[in-house]
């Protein structure tokens, strides 16, 4: 009670106040004539009450207490002392506790009080309501409160004029916001939603005064929100919260009149995993916005439920048509049904539907969008600075993207990992990441060649290919077991319509040139030293689409003197028609050569090599050149190339024809000069050019016929100890040297190892050109045992000799020169070259003819001699003892003695 004669004096001076100030109000809002000052306002009603205290300060705070004097008919839900306490305990930081906390006389920092007016404003109807629903149907009240955005920014100057009456007009398209008042459970309720839940209990009978009805509130009713607070709190938009932008959210705290058409959490479901996951992400602001903006109608004026007419069609803010079909109160908006009507918000109404009205195409999800999703943002940004944007904005062709996250990006610090932005190479190496088709992994074969969307310069054409491995069962430790040109997969793929992309566990890089990849393979190394030394390497780097059957290491080393000759300076012409006889014109991978119908392919040389696959699927491969029974064991191993593919040769090098090697060549790379200019003086100059022998020459008889030539050449550094000048002057002596060097390989002897001119096994013997004048011209290898050196150092370490060569039978001090250590050996192609072997063997000492010395020559036979004599002796001497024994020894007679016989006489 000592609150009203203070009330009263308020709203005198309001009064006085508003006859001075013109107020900005609607006409229906204020009576005809102010209440007399004999009769009960509503502010009387609530000033007589301790009940109200709390809620007449804040009228008087928020300049409301002329309003409701003025106001003539109109409703008041009146929240009690405890409706305020409790609801300053819940919202401790309420413009209500804001209110009630000011002290008498002090600065406000907000002198308007905007906020804490509107909110009262809910609290009031402009008319009376004398009775409250009765059933639980909810009945929609307008109230007093325009929601808007402040007129002006807080301040804690007076306001210029009254701002104590509510303003038509704000957010809802000029329709004050709305109120919803039901029954339920025999009781009152203020504030419930459209299925009338929630809300304020209400006392069920209000207090009369002259301008109105008061109802008390047990609690304080909550404004409606804004669009984005409810989506964000409201339990069945959860999705729709989570994947909103900031540009998205700014637009529904910022915007007006909406009337949207939201999808409840669940219907997101209908959409593909990765097209959530790509919602989810930074990147989706516009299509986000496009979603929204086909569940929001284009209308002027909020359209709650009341206001939809059925079959009418409305637009949308983005563009297309929905219809509305109403039938016993059941609501369906293009084909999806209203499951919660008419959420009011201080920007507009919600309603809530069972699935997504977007119209089919319309929410273009494509390739880029779902890299964006994965966490490809850089393998995006790449693309974009190539301009190889069209392979991944269109949804009209299958393809396959291999795609590296960023965190996979980000490992690669040196900016020398990738080429720079926008680079030729850059746009190569992305072409790299993209497989036309739809491969899924039920579809990929381990060790198979796909092809790529990159189409290089040197395969004229033709696409890229790349390697492909899966494991059917992987293990724990082996990923995903699938991997791409080496590169494993770092998480599941992911299938989306007709696109598969695989994140990949590295950026994958285009094959290199043909010399970059050979000089990676380290048992390549003397291939490549004669590309270069051929000058090669362009050829190899440029030409478009060769394939290359490189021999490894061990194929030179097998060759021996014939590597030696080929890479020597001098032989650059025949070194190079070798290399060119290595590169097939056109690509082969490994399965044109397991199943193709090709056999024979044509080399850049010139002449063809052939190809043979055995039963047990390895291949032999055959050169147009070389020796006889010359074949290699080819590998498949497609070492891909920016020209085509590298596959491994072993056992041989591949000779064309156009490249014979004589013995002349082996004897350069032997450095047997000293030799060679011998064999020319003693006339055996068509052993060094591998011809056969003249017609009137002992070696072209019948005997030998079919045999290959081996030379056995000292080096130059064997012949210091030699007379040369002796030689020269003494054609015998010299032919016999030189014929004593000069093997002759039979059809019937064994068939010497690949590379070697002749059999070299343990005891092998031969003959010589010297055998047929000299019992001591044979010759015989005897093998050794290879040792190291004693050298802890490993590349001082090497193999010493394995065989030795010597005159056959020779003994004694002269035979010292008569054996030698075999250093190298090469064989020879052409008419001297059969099965048997022919070339050259390189040795360290020269074989002088062997001379038996007289106790040699001689010894033998004397003792021989000596022995048949002494034996015949011996003979002849039993044969007298015998005959002597005859004569000497006493003979017997019959006793009668010798009387003649009748016989006798005749």
């Amino acid at each position: 009670m000592l609150l009203r004669p203070h009330v009263a004096l308020l709203a005198a001076a309001a009064t006085t106040a508003a006859s001075l100030v013109p107020l900005v109000v609607q006409q229906p809002l204020l009576a005809d004539s102010p209440p007399s000052p004999s009769s009960v306002t509503l502010v009387d009603v609530l000033a007589s009450d301790p009940d109200y205290s709390q809620l007449v300060r804040l009228l008087q705070v928020a300049r409301l207490i002329p309003t409701l004097n003025r106001l003539n008919g109109s409703t008041l839900f009146a929240p009690n002392n405890d409706a305020i306490n409790r609801y300053n305990n819940r919202k401790p930081f309420s413009a209500f506790q804001a209110a009630l906390n000011l002290g008498d006389g002090q600065l406000l920092d907000d002198n308007t009080h905007e906020e804490l007016r509107q909110h009262l404003f809910y609290h009031m109807l402009n008319y009376s309501l004398d009775d409250l629903p009765s059933e639980p149907a909810p009945h929609v009240q307008h109230t007093l409160y325009f929601p808007r955005k402040p007129v002006e920014e807080p301040s804690p100057r007076p306001p210029p004029g009254p701002p104590w009456m509510p303003v038509p007009g704000g957010s809802l398209g000029g329709q004050p916001q709305r109120l919803r008042l039901a029954q339920r459970d025999d009781l009152r309720w203020a504030g419930v939603d459209s299925s009338g839940a929630g809300g304020v209990e209400l006392a069920k009978s209000g207090v009369r005064a002259s301008n109105g009805i008061v109802y008390t509130a047990e609690d304080v009713i909550d404004q409606p929100a804004n669009i984005y607070q409810i989506i964000a709190e409201h339990p069945q938009l959860r999705y729709l919260a989570k994947i909103m932008p900031k540009e998205v959210v700014d637009a529904l705290h910022n915007g007006e009149e909406f009337s949207l058409f939201l999808p409840v959490d669940k219907t997101w479901e209908s959409l593909h995993e990765i097209e959530r996951l790509y919602l989810e992400s930074e990147f989706s602001t516009k299509d986000v916005s496009n979603v929204l903006g086909m569940h929001t109608l284009d209308a002027t004026g909020v359209k709650y439920t009341d206001k939809l007419k059925p079959g009418s069609t409305y637009s949308t803010a983005y563009g297309n048509d929905i219809d509305v079909q109403i039938e016993d109160d059941k609501i369906m908006v293009s084909g999806a049904q209203v499951v919660e009507r008419d959420i009011y918000a201080a920007n507009g109404v919600l309603h809530l539907v069972d699935s997504l009205m977007i119209p089919p195409g319309a929410l273009q999800l494509t390739p880029e969008k779902f890299l964006l999703a994965l966490d490809c943002t850089k393998f995006v940004s790449l693309l974009h600075s190539v301009n190889l944007t069209n392979m991944i904005n269109r949804n009209d062709t299958k393809m396959t993207i291999l795609a590296p996250r960023d965190d996979v990006i980000n490992a690669f610090n040196d900016p020398n990992d990738l080429p720079e932005a926008g680079s030729p190479a850059l746009l190569e190496l992305l072409q790299y990441h993209f497989i036309p088709g739809r491969w899924t992994p039920e579809q990929l074969v381990n060790g198979t060649l796909i092809e790529t969307a990159l189409y290089p310069s040197g395969l004229a054409g033709a696409a890229q290919v790349m390697p492909v491995e899966v494991d059917k069962k992987p293990s724990k430790n082996s990923g995903f077991g699938i991997s791409f040109g080496g590169a494993g997969l770092v998480a599941e793929h992911v299938e989306a319509g007709d696109v598969v992309i695989y994140l990949i566990s590295k950026p994958l890089t285009p094959p290199d040139d043909a010399a970059q990849v050979a000089f990676q393979q380290l048992h390549m190394s003397v291939f490549l030293s004669g590309v270069f030394a051929s000058e090669l390497e362009k050829e190899m780097r440029e030409h478009a689409r060769l394939t290359f059957v490189v021999p490894d290491n061990a194929a030179f080393e097998q060759l021996g003197l014939v590597t030696s000759y080929l890479l020597m300076p001098s032989s650059k012409s025949d070194r190079k028609s070798v290399i060119l006889h290595h590169a097939l014109d056109g690509v082969f991978y490994s399965d044109a050569l397991e199943h193709g119908a090709a056999r024979t392919f044509k080399t850049l040389e010139g002449s063809d090599i052939h190809i043979e696959r055995n039963s047990n699927g390895t291949f032999n491969i055959t050169s147009s050149g070389g020796w006889p029974s010359m074949q290699g064991r080819i590998k498949p191993t497609n070492l891909l190339t920016a020209t085509g593919a590298i596959h491994e040769l072993s056992t041989t090098v591949l000779l064309p024809r156009s490249v014979p090697i004589t013995v002349a060549k082996l004897a350069k790379a032997a450095k047997a000069t000293t030799m060679t200019s011998l064999v020319t003086r003693a006339g055996f100059e068509w052993i060094l050019e591998g011809s056969q022998p003249p017609a009137n020459s002992t070696y072209a008889l019948p005997t030998y016929k079919g045999a290959a030539w081996v030379l056995l050449a000292p080096t130059d550094d064997a012949f210091k100890e030699v007379n040369l000048t002796a030689l020269h002057e003494n054609p015998n002596a010299l032919r016999a040297l030189v014929a004593q060097h000069i093997v002759p390989a039979f059809p019937n002897s064994p068939a010497p190892v690949t590379g070697a001119p002749i059999h070299m096994g343990d005891t092998a013997a031969y003959a010589t050109g010297l055998s047929e004048d000299s019992s001591y011209g044979d010759i015989v290898f005897r093998e050794l045992s290879p040792v190291t050196s004693d050298s802890s150092d490993p590349r001082m370490r090497a193999p010493a000799p394995t065989y030795v060569v010597g005159i056959r039978g020779a003994r004694g001090k002269q035979s010292l020169g008569d054996w030698a250590q075999v250093l190298a050996w090469g064989r020879s192609t052409g008419s001297l070259s059969t099965v048997a072997g022919g070339g050259l063997v390189q040795i360290d000492a020269v074989l002088l003819p062997y001379h038996a010395p007289w106790y040699i020559a001689y010894g033998p036979p004397a003792a021989l001699l000596l022995f048949g004599v002494s034996g015949i002796a011996l003979f002849w001497y039993f044969v007298y003892r015998v005959w002597s024994r005859d004569a000497t020894e006493a003979t017997f007679e019959p006793l009668g003695g010798f009387a003649r016989s009748d016989d006798d006489d005749d």
